[in-house]
């Protein structure tokens, strides 16, 4: 990996950090890689950062109910409940 940022602790840390370690070396249009929930708020963040973005979603839910019980509750329901959820007041608070 050619630059690898971990010091940070959330996404905006992430952006400014990244930022400042790229821009030495003349980089400003990123293609940033991460969930397809979280996608909205990181772009938001990269581009308050100061990058060109080009957004690279990854893990797309996918529905294939073939079975009535499947709509039946579930923890991998409330798990994507959850993270839906999370990014959703995450985004009403950021902004």
């Amino acid at each position: 990996m050619r630059w690898q940022e971990s010091a940070s602790r959330d996404t905006h840390e992430n952006a400014r950090n990244a930022r400042q370690m790229l821009a030495a070396q003349g980089i400003e249009r990123i293609a940033l890689v991460t969930h397809s929930w979280h996608m909205p708020r990181s772009v938001k963040a990269f581009e308050q950062a100061g990058f060109v973005v080009t957004p690279a979603p990854m893990g797309h839910p996918v529905h294939n109910h073939t079975s009535l019980l499947e709509w039946l509750p579930s923890s991998g329901g409330l798990e994507t409940s959850h993270a839906v959820l999370r990014e959703r007041l995450a985004w009403l608070i950021q902004r």
